[in-house]
C-alpha cells in the first residue's frame, strides 16, 4: 500500500537511521537558514493542532478523518488526547504529565522488587526462599519470576520483521510495562496478544521523540513541547496509554464471569450436578457465555445479517463461528491483519471515534464486507484460510471509510467503491439451517434459464441509490472523501424518464417470472389433486390398458411433483441458489425423494368428491 511509506513513515526512519549512524548528527550538514526554517515548520504544526482550538477534542478528530495524523509529527499526543491521558486544555499539561509519570515510578518501584538476602530476616521461617508462606516475599518473587518469563516468550516474538522491536533495551520496557499492568491488576493478569496492543502506542511514542530529539538539534523548542517529549519517559508515557486502552479492552481479555444461578431441583437437593447430564444446548452450558462472546455474536447476527445479508447466510449455513477467527481481530485491534503502518491508520480513527472503540464492530464488518465476493465463492476450507489470514488490500482508507459510514449512515458518504454498494435493511431473525448442496435432492429437476438472472435484477430493482447529504469542509465529524474514485459501475441514469424505463422493464420481467412460478405451482398442485383423487376412490389404483396396476409410476409422479413445488417455493423464498439446478443433468432417485420429503406436512384430508369439485381447483394463471 501507499501509506506505508507515506511522510510519516519517512520522517521516522529517517529520524531512527539518524540515531544509529555512527554517533553523528544528521543535521550537522545543514546551513542555518535551513534549520530554522524546520524548526518553524514544526513548532507551526504543533500551533495548528493544539493551539487557539475551542473544542479542541473535535478539531483532532476532523484532523484524523481527514487523515492529516499520516504526515504529522505528534500522533502520539493526538492520541493520548483521544485516550483521555491529557486533558484538552494545553496549559494543564504539564501537571498531568508529572503526576502520571510519577505513578508510574510508585508502581515500578513497589513490583518491581529482589528480597534482600543481605538483611536478617525477622522471621526466618516465612523468609526464606524454600518458604510456601503467602506472606513470604520470596514466594511472590517466584510467582513473579514465573509471569515475567511468560511476558517475555511473547515480547521476544513481537512484530519480528521491524529491528526497532528487536532491541534488548525496547523489549526490557515493554516487559517491565506489562508485568506492572499484571501485578496491578490481579483480577485480569497479563493475557496472551497485550504485547501486541503495546507494541504500536511504544512504536509511536518512539518515532515521535526522535523527530522533537531531531529539531532539537536544530534549534530551540517551546517550553510545552520539551516537558512533552523526554526520552526518559518514554516507558512511562507507554504504561499510561496502555493503561487506558486496557480500560476499553479489558472485557475482551476477562475470562471470569459470574457463577451462573443452578435450576431449582438442583437449588433445593443442593446438587451441583444438572438434572439432565450431557445436554449440548445452551441453556445448560457451565455457564454464561463471556462477553468477547457475546460481542462476536452481535457483530455477526445484527450487524452483518443487517448490511449483508447474503454473506450472513452464506457464513451461517458454513457453521463458520466468528469466535474462530474474530477473537484475534477483536482482541489485537485487528493487529496481525494490517502491516504496522496500515495499522496505525486504523487506530487513529478508532481510537478519534471514541475511546470505548465503538468503531472495532463496524471495522469488523467492512473487512468481512470487503472479502465478500472471495468468500462468497468459497467452500469451508477456503473461507477459514481467507478468514484466519486476511488477503492483503489496496488501501486502508477503504475499509476506514465504509465502517464510518455504517457507524453513522446519516451524516456521512457512503464509499464510492463498488463491492461497498450493499444497501442496508433489517433482517427478522431465524435460526438458520444448514442447506444440501447442488447434488442433493432437487439435484435432477430443472428450471427453465428464465431464473438465471432474477436475483441480480430482484436486487438492482429493490436497492435504487438514494442522495446522501454531501458534508462540508467545517463539519468536523463528517470524513473528508479522498479524489480518487476506482468504480463507475453505479452511475445513475441520465434523466428520471430513462430511470422509470428501466424499472418498468424489471418490472415486468418479474411479472413474467412470478406467473412462470404460478403456472408451475398450478400444473403439479392439478397432477396431486388428480393422483390423490384416484387412490382415495373405491378402485384405488389406475389400470392401464393391459390391466395391470403400475403403482410405482404414480408414486414417482406424486414425489417428483411434490419435490417440484418445494422447488419453487424456496426460489421464491430466496433460500435456494437461481443458478444450483438449472445446468444440472442428474435425475432424482425415487428413494431420495421419499427420504427427503418425509419432513413435508400431510395434505388435508379431503373428501373425492369434493376434489372432484371443479370450484376447488384453482384457475389458470394468465398474464396481466
Amino acid at each position: 500500500m501507499v501509506g506505508a511509506t507515506h511522510a510519516y513513515a519517512l520522517v521516522t526512519k529517517f529520524a531512527i537511521n539518524a540515531m544509529e549512524s555512527n554517533g553523528t548528527s544528521a543535521v550537522s550538514d545543514l546551513s542555518q537558514d535551513t534549520k530554522q526554517a524546520g524548526v518553524n515548520s514544526y513548532v507551526e504544526q504543533w500551533n495548528d493542532y493544539f493551539e487557539g482550538h475551542d473544542n479542541l477534542i473535535e478539531y483532532l478528530k476532523y484532523k484524523t478523518y481527514s487523515h492529516s495524523l499520516r504526515r504529522c509529527h505528534f500522533r502520539s499526543v493526538c492520541w493520548r488526547i483521544f485516550l483521555h491521558c491529557l486533558p484538552h486544555n494545553t496549559s494543564e499539561w504539564p501537571a498531568a504529565l508529572g503526576k502520571s509519570r510519577a505513578e508510574y515510578d510508585v508502581i515500578k518501584e513497589r513490583n518491581i522488587t529482589i528480597p534482600n538476602s543481605e538483611k536478617q530476616p525477622s522471621n526466618i521461617e516465612v523468609e526464606n526462599p524454600l518458604s510456601q508462606n503467602d506472606d513470604s516475599t520470596w514466594l511472590q518473587y517466584f510467582r513473579d519470576k514465573e509471569l515475567r518469563n511468560d511476558i517475555e516468550r511473547d515480547v521476544r516474538r513481537t512484530f519480528p520483521e521491524m529491528d526497532y522491536f528487536s532491541k534488548e533495551d525496547v523489549r526490557h520496557a515493554m516487559e517491565n510495562i506489562l508485568f506492572c499492568y499484571a501485578r496491578e491488576h490481579t483480577n485480569l493478569s497479563y493475557r496472551q496478544g497485550m504485547h501486541e496492543l503495546l507494541a504500536p502506542i511504544l512504536f509511536v511514542l518512539h518515532c515521535d521523540l526522535q523527530g522533537a530529539f531531531h529539531t532539537q538539534e536544530m534549534g530551540e523548542l517551546p517550553a510545552i513541547i520539551q516537558t512533552v517529549f523526554q526520552q526518559k519517559y518514554l516507558e512511562n508515557d507507554a504504561y499510561t496509554m496502555f493503561c487506558q486502552l486496557m480500560r476499553s479492552t479489558n472485557p475482551w481479555y476477562s475470562i471470569n464471569e459470574i457463577e451462573p444461578e443452578l435450576p431449582l431441583e438442583c437449588a433445593k437437593n443442593n446438587d451441583p450436578i444438572p438434572t439432565v447430564p450431557f445436554q449440548p444446548s445452551e441453556e445448560n452450558n457451565a455457564g454464561p457465555p463471556l462477553e468477547i462472546t457475546n460481542k462476536l455474536n452481535r457483530i455477526h447476527n445484527d450487524l452483518l445479517a443487517t448490511y449483508d445479508h447474503e454473506l450472513y447466510y452464506h457464513i451461517s449455513r458454513l457453521e463458520i463461528i466468528p469466535q474462530v477467527y474474530g477473537l484475534r481481530w477483536v482482541r489485537l485491534l485487528f493487529g496481525r491483519e494490517f502491516d504496522l503502518q496500515d495499522l496505525l491508520v486504523l487506530w487513529d480513527t478508532m481510537f478519534a471515534d471514541s475511546s470505548a472503540l465503538d468503531l472495532v464492530d463496524y471495522i469488523f464488518v467492512a473487512l468481512m464486507v470487503n472479502i465478500r465476493e472471495q468468500l462468497l465463492a468459497a467452500d469451508y476450507c477456503t473461507c477459514m484460510r481467507i478468514l484466519m489470514k486476511y488477503p492483503p488490500i489496496e488501501d486502508i482508507f477503504d475499509i476506514v471509510h465504509l465502517a464510518i459510514y455504517y457507524r453513522d449512515p446519516k451524516n456521512n458518504r457512503r464509499p464510492s467503491h463498488s463491492r461497498f454498494k450493499l444497501e442496508p435493511r433489517p433482517v427478522e431473525k431465524q435460526p438458520v439451517k444448514k442447506t444440501k448442496s447442488s447434488n442433493g435432492i432437487f439435484s435432477g429437476l430443472k428450471i427453465d434459464n428464465l431464473f438465471s438472472n432474477f436475483g441480480n435484477e430482484f436486487k438492482r430493482a429493490v436497492s435504487t441509490p438514494k442522495a446522501t447529504k454531501k458534508p462540508t469542509y467545517q463539519e468536523f465529524n463528517t470524513p473528508v472523501d479522498r479524489p480518487k474514485s476506482r468504480s463507475t459501475s453505479f452511475e445513475k441514469p441520465s434523466s428520471i424518464n430513462d430511470e422509470l424505463e428501466d424499472m418498468r422493464e424489471i418490472h415486468q420481467d418479474l411479472q413474467q417470472k412470478c406467473l412462470f412460478c404460478a403456472d408451475k405451482l398450478e400444473a403439479n398442485i392439478r397432477l396431486l389433486q388428480h393422483h390423490l383423487v384416484e387412490k382415495s376412490s373405491e378402485e384405488g389404483l389406475v389400470k392401464e390398458e393391459n390391466g395391470h396396476c403400475d403403482v410405482t409410476k404414480k408414486k414417482e409422479e406424486v414425489f417428483l411433483a411434490l419435490a417440484s413445488l418445494k422447488q419453487v417455493r424456496d426460489i421464491l423464498r430466496g433460500s435456494l441458489n437461481l443458478n444450483q439446478s438449472a445446468n444440472s443433468k442428474e435425475i432424482a432417485n425415487i428413494e431420495t425423494l421419499k427420504s427427503r420429503l418425509e419432513d413435508l406436512p400431510p395434505p388435508p384430508l379431503e373428501s373425492p368428491n369434493n376434489l372432484n369439485n371443479e370450484s376447488d381447483l384453482p384457475t389458470e394463471a394468465t398474464p396481466q
